[in-house]
C-alpha cells in the first residue's frame, strides 16, 4: 500500500440483478491518529478514484477520527459481483471534487405518519407531519449527522401529547433530491418522581395502535402492542433513492466486507484467530433456524435472542459480543449481516429503552439513587419496565447480550448509537446503589461516585457485561455529546475504583488474596465461595477489549491479573492446570476467609468436588477451556512478552483441550480470541 492508502473494503451486491451507480454510506473505523477530521478520503476503484464524503462520529483523544461515516458512489456492479476498494488521502493528482452539502432543506419532503390508537394513553388517530417538523427544525436547532455533497442528514423529534410515546425520523436527502427516512416509534419517555421512598409505580399500560408511515409515494403499514422502554423503527426510501445499506428483514443488498485485522489493530474489537474461518453451515443454519423463522425483522421481534434473560447454559447470544456478530466480523456474509443487524434492532424491543424528558438516557448522573427494580427503595422512582407476562422479556444484567455496538461501527446508523448507549446506561440505573455505590453502602444516599459497576459485589459476570456496555458507548460515543463524555467517566471511576482494591487491604490486593492475586469477588467475605473461572474470563476479556481500546485503567487491571490470578491457574506450584478452567474454584474457607496459596485453593477445590482431576471433567460441557484460552491470548495482544502467560498458553493449546479446536471453532467462534496476528 501507499503512503496515503488507509484501508480496503469490498462492496458486495447481493442481488441477481444489476446495479447502477448509487450513493451509499457505511461506518469505518480508523487507527489511532492515521485520519484527520480536516483529511479529505478518496476511494480508489482499480486506477480511478471516486469522491468520499466523511463525517466523524467519534475521536481519539488526540482528536483524530476514530469512526466515520463514510459515504460514496460506486460504480455500476453486475448481479452477485464483489468490488474492492481502497480507501485513501487524496493527493494533489486526485480530481476535484465539489463540496457543497447537499440541502436538506431545500429537499422537497413528504414523510407522514397516521396513527390510529386502539389501547393504551391514547385514542383516535393522530397523523404526524415528519417532513415539515424536519424542515422547521433545519430553521431553528437542526441535529445534522450528515452533512456533504453526497448525503445529508438531520433528526427530528416529534412527542405525542399525553404520553411517552414520540416519534423520531432520521431523513437523509441525496444530489438528485432523493431520499431516506429512519422513522422511529419510541415508547420510551418516563418521569422520575422524587421522595417516594418505597416502590417504583407499576409500568404504563401498552399503546395498540395501526400506523402507516408514508415517504414520497411509498407507504408501508404495521399493527403493534408497544409497552413502555420498547422502541422500533422503519426504513423507508423514494423512488430512485440510493440502496438502504441496513435492514432487519432483508439482506442488505449492498454488503461490506470491512477489514477485521484493521479493526482488530485499531482496538475496536478483540484479537480473533483469522485462520480458523466459520463453516458455511453455522451461517446456513442461523439463517434457517432464526431468519427464516416466523416474526422475523418485524417490530419489535426477539430476532433470536433469548427473551428470559436469566436463563442459563450456553447460549449463542452470551460472549464478549454475540456469535452472530462474531461470525459477521470474521466472514463479511451477507447473511451474518442481517442476523447481527436484526438482533441490533432487538436493543429496542428489550424494555431497557428509558428516557428521560431532557433527552438524557436514566443514569445516576440525573439520579445518583436511582434502582429500575421491583425492590426498589431508594428515594427516587420510576415506571417499572413491564412484566414478562406482558412483553416476553426478562431483562437482566447478567445475562445479557452485546447487541448494537458491532452494528453501530460497522453501519455508523444513528439508530444504533441510541440503542447502545440505552443499554449502558440501563445497566447503571439497574444496578442496586447498595453496590453501585461503595463508599456508602446505602441505597438511599449515594455520596461521591454512583456509578461503579467493578464493585466486587455483582455477579461477576455482571460486572463484566455492565463495564462493557459502558466502554463501548464510550469508545464510539458521539464528541461532545452528554452520553460519551459522561460514559467516559463512568468507565474513568470503575478502573480508578478497581485498581484502587489493588493495594493496601484492597480486595485484589496481595494481602488479600495472596498468590492468587487478581480474582474478581462477588459479594465479600463469604463462606466456601466458589469463585467461577469463567465468569472471571467473561470480565477479564471485556478488560482486554477495553484496554484495546486504549483505556489505561484496563491495562493497569490485567496487568494486575495477568502473572498471578491468570497465568498461576496453570501454572502455580500446587496447583493442578486442569483446574484453572474447573467450573468452581473454592477460594475463602468455612468462615469465610480468603485462602491466599494455590495450595490451599487446589485442596479446597477438591474437598468440595469440584476439581477437574487427571482431565477435564467439569470443563467439557461448556465454553470454559475456551475462555481460558481466550483470556490468556488476549493479554499476551497487550503484553506479548510474558513468559508467564505464553506457558499458560501453551497448556491451554495442548492436544485434549476441550472445546478449543479448529472444528470446534469453526461452528462457534465467538471465544476464537487468540494474540494479535
Amino acid at each position: 500500500m501507499a503512503a496515503n492508502d488507509i484501508v480496503g473494503v469490498n462492496l458486495q451486491n447481493t442481488t441477481a440483478a444489476g446495479l447502477s451507480p448509487h450513493v451509499f454510506t457505511f461506518g469505518q473505523i480508523f487507527k489511532n491518529g492515521q485520519v484527520k477530521s480536516t483529511d479529505t478520503l478518496v476511494a480508489r476503484i482499480g486506477a480511478a478514484a471516486y469522491q468520499v464524503q466523511m463525517d466523524v462520529l467519534a475521536t481519539w483523544p488526540d482528536g483524530s477520527v476514530k469512526l466515520a461515516a463514510i459515504t460514496l458512489t460506486t460504480p455500476e456492479m453486475c448481479a452477485g459481483s464483489t468490488l474492492p476498494i481502497l480507501l485513501s488521502k487524496a493527493t494533489s493528482s486526485d480530481p476535484a471534487f465539489g463540496t457543497a452539502p447537499v440541502s436538506l432543506a431545500d429537499t422537497p419532503l413528504r414523510l407522514n405518519v397516521a396513527i390510529t390508537f386502539t389501547g393504551g394513553q391514547y385514542s383516535g388517530t393522530q397523523t404526524v407531519d415528519l417532513g415539515a417538523a424536519l424542515k422547521q427544525s433545519l430553521a431553528s436547532t437542526p441535529s445534522y449527522w450528515l452533512s456533504g455533497p453526497l448525503a445529508t442528514q438531520a433528526r427530528v423529534d416529534v412527542p405525542l401529547t399525553g404520553g411517552p410515546l414520540h416519534l423520531t425520523a432520521d431523513v437523509t436527502a441525496y444530489p438528485d433530491g432523493s431520499v431516506t427516512a429512519d422513522v422511529q416509534f419510541n415508547n420510551d419517555l418516563t418521569s422520575v418522581i422524587a421522595g417516594h421512598p418505597y416502590a417504583n409505580p407499576a409500568p404504563l399500560p401498552p399503546q395498540v395502535y395501526t400506523a402507516t408511515v408514508t415517504l414520497g409515494s411509498q407507504s408501508q403499514g404495521y399493527t403493534v402492542t408497544q409497552y413502555q422502554y420498547q422502541d422500533w423503527h422503519v426504513m423507508l426510501n423514494t423512488v430512485g433513492a440510493p440502496l438502504l445499506n441496513v435492514s432487519s428483514s432483508a439482506s442488505p443488498a449492498m454488503n461490506v466486507q470491512h477489514d477485521l485485522a484493521y479493526l482488530e489493530h485499531s482496538g475496536a474489537v478483540l484479537s480473533y484467530d483469522r485462520t480458523t474461518g466459520v463453516y458455511n453451515s453455522t451461517v446456513v443454519n442461523s439463517f434457517v433456524n432464526v431468519e427464516q423463522a416466523a416474526g422475523f425483522g418485524t417490530p419489535l421481534a426477539a430476532n433470536g435472542i433469548t427473551r428470559y434473560m436469566p436463563q442459563t447454559g450456553g447460549r449463542p447470544d452470551i460472549g464478549y459480543t454475540t456469535m452472530w456478530s462474531t461470525v459477521w466480523l470474521m466472514t463479511g456474509d451477507s447473511r451474518a449481516a442481517m442476523l447481527a443487524l436484526a438482533q441490533g434492532d432487538t436493543g429496542g424491543a428489550v424494555p431497557w429503552n428509558i428516557k428521560l424528558t431532557n433527552g438524557h438516557w436514566l443514569t445516576p448522573a440525573d439520579y445518583p439513587a436511582i434502582w429500575i427494580d421491583q425492590r426498589s427503595n431508594t428515594s427516587v422512582t420510576a415506571n417499572l419496565p413491564p412484566t414478562a407476562t406482558d412483553t416476553g422479556w426478562t431483562p437482566e444484567t447478567a445475562h445479557q447480550p452485546d447487541l448494537a455496538y458491532v452494528p453501530y461501527i460497522m453501519t455508523g446508523q444513528r439508530w444504533y448509537l441510541d440503542r447502545l448507549n440505552a443499554q449502558a446506561a440501563y445497566s447503571l440505573s439497574s444496578d442496586w446503589p447498595g453496590y453501585r455505590c461503595p463508599t456508602t453502602q446505602s441505597g438511599s444516599n449515594c455520596a461521591g461516585p454512583a456509578d461503579i459497576v467493578l464493585n466486587g459485589q455483582d455477579q461477576i459476570r455482571e460486572q463484566g457485561w455492565n463495564i462493557r456496555e459502558i466502554e463501548e458507548a464510550s469508545f464510539s460515543g458521539q464528541p461532545g455529546s452528554f452520553e460519551q463524555s459522561y460514559f467516559a467517566q463512568v468507565a474513568s471511576d470503575n478502573w480508578n475504583y478497581i485498581n484502587g482494591q489493588e493495594t493496601g487491604g484492597g480486595f485484589l490486593s496481595v494481602a488479600t488474596e495472596g498468590q492468587a492475586a487478581g480474582w474478581l469477588p462477588s459479594g465479600l467475605n463469604v463462606p466456601n465461595t466458589q469463585t467461577s473461572p469463567w465468569m472471571e474470563d467473561y470480565t477479564t476479556g471485556v478488560a482486554i477489549l477495553a484496554a484495546e481500546m486504549g483505556d489505561a485503567g484496563a491495562v493497569q487491571y490485567v496487568n494486575w491479573q495477568k502473572d498471578t490470578w491468570l497465568a498461576g491457574r496453570f501454572i502455580a506450584a500446587g496447583m493442578n492446570p486442569y483446574d484453572g478452567v474447573a467450573y468452581r474454584l473454592i477460594t475463602t474457607d468455612v468462615v469465610g476467609r480468603n485462602l491466599t496459596t494455590w495450595p490451599a485453593i487446589e485442596a479446597a477445590t477438591v474437598a468440595q468436588g469440584f476439581s477437574n482431576g487427571t482431565g477435564w471433567a467439569t470443563a467439557v460441557a461448556g465454553d470454559y477451556a475456551a475462555l481460558g484460552r481466550a483470556v490468556l491470548g488476549g493479554a499476551l495482544t497487550l503484553f506479548p512478552n510474558d513468559a508467564e502467560l505464553q506457558q499458560a498458553l501453551t497448556w491451554m493449546n495442548s492436544p485434549g483441550s476441550p472445546n478449543t479446536t479448529q472444528n470446534y471453532f469453526q461452528q462457534d467462534p465467538t471465544f476464537n480470541v487468540v494474540p494479535l496476528q
